[in-house]
């Protein structure tokens, strides 16, 4: 399951969770990018959808976990007493590039 925002130029960011629909608790939501660049729409797509979710984002392996704009409540920090919040759109594109990484895909 999951949700894809396709773009013109063949990239997309999808979001592969459970059908929203439903009733159960949605407790992780991976993103997948395929991008040519990482713009500010595209962070800004990924901070609304957090946002709205009230998701801490975190690396593949739960080791590193961001807030976006909000302070740190006690209940994020029970589950990553490391957690930080990222104050800005810079600090948000450095996070993800420095510590989460990416790959080169040919296409």
């Amino acid at each position: 399951e999951g949700y894809v925002l396709y773009s013109d130029d063949g990239s997309y960011i999808r979001f592969r969770c459970m059908d929203l629909e439903s009733n159960d608790p949605v407790c992780s939501v991976p993103v997948e990018l395929v991008i040519p660049k990482l713009t500010k729409e595209i962070l800004s797509i990924i901070r609304d959808v957090a946002r709205a979710g009230d998701f801490a984002l975190t690396s593949f392996t739960g080791e590193d976990a961001r807030l976006i704009g909000k302070p740190v409540a006690p209940a994020y920090l029970e589950r990553w007493p490391d957690i930080a919040t990222l104050s800005s759109m810079t600090e948000f594109r450095d996070w993800l590039v420095d510590t989460i990484g990416y790959r080169i895909i040919n296409r």
